[in-house]
């Protein structure tokens, strides 16, 4: 239901607060709720085993699933398109946001039986088919935080976010004295969702409601088709590799995958979320006004610099990091979390020639790379069924990667050459991309070969792609001397 005079509705934006500020928040905030998911999952493995943690992490995977069936990015839309204050225009995308959780909780709730059989698991048929509440509940959140975001204020999205994973982790433990078993992970995960979307309607600024605009869902199917493909083909990858794990190496293997898993998503993930959120909406308004060079050259080689740093942290403090964080139990998993790695910082990478490419509107591009990425997982399946080596999965998965990777940005490059100061800002970051492939590369063939000699090498190599990112290291030096003069004069 709409108002009858939704003019009056509209709200005059408020003065949004600096950039700084606004990026410290979102910063923090992102930070912080990656740790504390982190420490939920340490949590879990250590007090539940390690086969115990492969399957609840099955509902990871199923909720996952679930998401990328239906994820046409309705809440995006509100940040991007030019009626995003709009009260009606919000009413319409929240519609829309229902009717997808609806959907998605009726085929969860269809295909529990068979998820659950083929990956060998039917006693847990039941206990997802309960959980299919929990993509209906989070159809019925407030998008008013998303229309925050244009002004780049991330205060709701953050706050509620956060406030339910403090909620799941403190009643990890609890819940596993009561269970003792994988069906702690159902239960604070519908915790932690339903918490999310009460906070999402108590905090909002304007009211709740649904409606309709003539016109948006064609805008929205236009804008959100590319990134629907994308999101299940970008989730079928995330996941595939665990399922894969799962049905080919058993629940044990499965449980050391998914802890070198979450240590090496975690970081490279929440880099990238803090990224998109910060630079879509600013990338956004230097297109809109001519002047996009500069800062997509500033976000494309600091992403560049970032994901090399963070493979470099990967391959000297993975292996002992997984050991120390999860348990003794776990330390099969060195290996696994250096690969992984790998995988996941090249993704890092690639949320640079994605969010420059989503700010011009151009969502096939990211559609285009996740195909590629997908065309590794058959070869991965057929790797599973001949041996058993769980590390040859997981470099089929790193080489795909890289190819993705380049392909992002040959597809940039072509939209970009005929803009001399858009192809100089694509090219300031070729020797990190050059040398952060080279450095991956060198982690695979290491990990396969267990040679030492080019873990070295593949260190070398990622401190000096991080090292010739000298246009993003300036301008951080510069920003971060001018805030301290600042604050030496107050």
């Amino acid at each position: 239901m709409t108002s009858d005079n939704p003019e009056r509705e509209r709200q005059q934006p408020a003065p949004s607060p600096p950039l700084f500020a606004n990026a410290a928040v979102l910063g923090l905030g992102r930070a912080a709720i990656a740790c504390l998911r982190l420490a939920r999952t340490i949590v879990l493995a250590r007090l539940l085993g390690v086969e115990d943690y492969g399957i609840a992490s099955l509902f990871v995977v199923a909720l996952a699933l679930a998401d990328m069936v239906g994820d046409l990015a309705f809440e995006r839309l509100i940040v991007q398109d030019r009626d995003g204050d709009s009260p009606r225009f919000n009413a319409a995308i929240q519609s829309l946001t229902l009717v997808r959780g609806l959907a998605m909780a009726g085929l969860m709730l269809v295909l529990a039986e068979p998820f659950a059989a083929a990956l060998g698991h039917p006693e847990i048929a039941w206990a997802l088919q309960l959980f299919a509440l929990v993509p209906l509940l989070r159809g019925l959140a407030h998008l008013d935080a998303m229309r925050e975001q244009r002004r780049m204020r991330f205060g709701v999205s953050v706050t509620a976010e956060l406030s339910g994973i403090v909620l799941a982790l403190a009643l990890a433990w609890p819940l596993v004295a009561v269970l003792g078993d994988w069906r702690v992970m159902p239960c604070l995960l519908a915790i932690e969702i339903g918490v999310r979307v009460v906070l999402s309607h108590a905090l909002a600024e304007r009211r709740y409601r649904l409606g309709w605009q003539g016109g948006v869902l064609a805008r929205a199917l236009s804008f959100g088709w590319p990134l629907l493909l994308s999101g299940m083909i970008g989730v079928t990858i995330l996941q595939g590799d665990r399922v894969i794990v799962g049905a080919y190496f058993g629940a044990f293997e499965l449980g050391l995958f998914s802890a070198a898993l979450t240590l090496a998503m975690t970081p490279c993930l929440l880099a990238a979320n803090i990224a998109h959120g910060l630079t879509l909406p600013l990338l956004s308004r230097a297109q809109e006004r001519g002047r996009l060079a500069a800062p997509a050259a500033l976000t494309l080689e600091g992403l560049q610099a970032v994901a090399a740093l963070a493979l470099l942290g990967f391959v000297v403090l993975g292996p002992g990091l997984v050991q120390l964080l999860f348990g003794e139990a776990y330390a099969g998993a060195a290996t696994l979390v250096a690969l992984l790695g790998a995988a996941f910082a090249l993704r890092l990478a690639r949320a640079g020639p994605t969010t420059a490419a989503m700010a011009l509107a151009n969502t096939r591009d990211l559609l285009y790379a996740n195909l590629l990425r997908l065309t590794a997982l058959p070869l991965a399946v057929a790797v599973a069924a001949s041996t058993a080596s769980v590390e040859a999965v997981v470099a089929i998965g790193v080489a795909a990667e890289a190819g993705a990777l380049t392909l992002s940005r040959l597809l940039l490059w072509r939209h970009w050459r005929t803009t001399p100061a858009l192809a100089a800002a694509l090219g300031s970051s070729r020797a990190a991309f050059v040398l952060s492939l080279l450095g991956a590369g060198c982690v695979c063939a290491g990990a396969l070969l267990e040679s030492g000699g080019l873990d070295i090498a593949a260190a070398a190599l990622l401190g000096l792609a991080a090292a010739v990112c000298r246009g993003f290291w300036r301008t951080l030096w510069r920003e971060a001397s001018g805030r301290l003069r600042t604050a030496r004069r107050l």
